[in-house]
């Protein structure tokens, strides 16, 4: 029992060590790294916790407009502090990203800076990580930060796949070929043992890239440690910062009880808390009400945010320029200014002609090819339904007619009289 015992704890200790997950680190590759975000700026890369670094990730794809950022920052960490190192890592070599505050993440989408690359790779060991820090170059060698915290594989999957389709960028995953703008590759190591390999053998053309000033680059290894992490998502309202997080000492909380920050569709209410059964028991709580869902447009900018955006017009079409002039709409990735995209819907076969009861089709309408196209077996069956009411209004007023037309007004004529 005593053996038992021992091996149930040694079991629970190996479970809790495994949940722990290691820090991942995160290169940044640009083209005139400024001082302050340089990696050899300082002695150690900043731990960051994931919701100061959701932020950064967001700002340099230009997808940030700060509808969450208070609601799911650390109650221990300074807002000033995580706004200067969103402002510090976020921003761009080319030109300066995004307000944070933006009125519209689907127009700052649209107006990102070209040339921004995001490489995630999950489930990465540190033979991987040796491997990628020895194809860099020196001055790119060394993680300008890392993330103190790292999610799970399924908030991966759902920040960078979901959230980030919701703005319009789509992320890819498997192995692409960049042409321009924005791309996003979320890669498995354990999954495709190949990706590493792949990665390391096109690090020389995307440092070449980076040096010549046609994209920046962030390279994010997640630790294989972090798969079944305990964090199931990228931002939390809930939680303090990790232990093993540095940041900025913080500074003194805004002396008014009540501040409000308004933005497009969204309103934060940010108040002391009177309460506090967390382990810092003051702080600040922040507190952010329901946005309304975001109305499908009836015209997108480019055909990966129609894509995105439709979840390929529901599998029932697909996108087309409604104003394309020359190829009879047919869709193109390179979407110029002023370009309207739509969902063209098809018909779905549900049964072939030659199978028992004929051919039988299904039409599909709206805006995302979501709907049933219903209009010709509605209007079938609105002119049947008229013709037989018509028809039958008809014989009853015919069954109402009968007798009452008039007699003669000489009921005896032609009768002979009795002699």
């Amino acid at each position: 029992m005593k053996l038992l015992a021992g091996l149930a704890v040694a079991a629970c200790v190996a479970s809790s060590a495994a949940a722990t997950a290691a820090s991942a680190p995160v290169y940044l590759l640009r083209s005139s790294p400024s001082s302050s975000s340089s990696p050899s700026s300082s002695s150690t890369s900043p731990n960051l916790p994931r919701q100061i670094v959701r932020q950064i990730l967001l700002r340099r794809l230009g997808a940030s407009d700060g509808s969450s950022f208070y609601d799911s920052l650390p109650r221990d960490i300074d807002p000033e502090a995580a706004l200067g190192l969103i402002e510090q890592f976020g921003s761009k070599a080319t030109r300066a990203g995004p307000a944070l505050f933006a009125e519209d993440a689907s127009s700052a989408a649209a107006a990102a800076v070209s040339g921004e690359m995001l490489l995630v790779v999950q489930g990465a060991q540190p033979e991987h990580v040796a491997a990628l820090e020895a194809a860099l170059p020196t001055a790119f060698a060394k993680p300008a930060f890392t993330v103190a915290d790292p999610p799970s594989e399924a908030a991966n999957t759902r920040f960078f796949v979901d959230e980030l389709a919701s703005v319009g960028v789509v992320a890819h995953t498997g192995t692409s070929v960049w042409g321009h703008g924005l791309f996003v590759g979320l890669y498995d190591a354990k999954k495709d043992a190949t990706i590493v390999d792949a990665l390391v053998a096109a690090l020389p053309d995307i440092v070449t890239l980076v040096e010549s000033g046609a994209a920046d680059v962030a390279l994010l290894l997640l630790p294989e440690s972090s798969r079944y992490a305990q964090w199931k998502q990228w931002a939390s309202s809930k939680g303090l910062q990790p232990a093993n997080a540095r940041l900025l000492p913080p500074k003194a909380r805004p002396a008014a009880s009540e501040l409000r920050i308004r933005s497009a569709g969204s309103e934060f209410v940010m108040e002391e808390e009177t309460e506090v059964k967390e382990e810092e028991g003051k702080g600040v709580k922040f507190v952010a009400a329901a946005a309304p869902l975001a109305a499908i447009p009836g015209c997108f900018q480019s055909f990966n945010a129609c894509v995105a955006q439709t979840n390929s017009c529901s599998e029932h079409g697909k996108c087309i320029d409604k104003y394309a002039a020359n190829d009879g709409g047919i869709s193109s990735s390179k979407s110029p200014v002023g370009s309207c995209f739509v969902c063209h819907c098809f018909k779905t076969l549900n049964r072939p002609a030659d199978s028992p009861g004929g051919l039988s089709t299904t039409q599909w309408a709206g805006n995302m090819c979501q709907k049933q196209d219903v209009s010709v077996p509605f209007w079938l069956l609105t002119g049947f339904t008229v013709t037989i009411v018509g028809a039958v209004s008809f014989a009853i007023g015919l069954l109402f007619s009968v007798g009452e037309e008039k007699l003669p007004g000489v009921i005896g004529a032609g009768v002979s009289r009795a002699k």
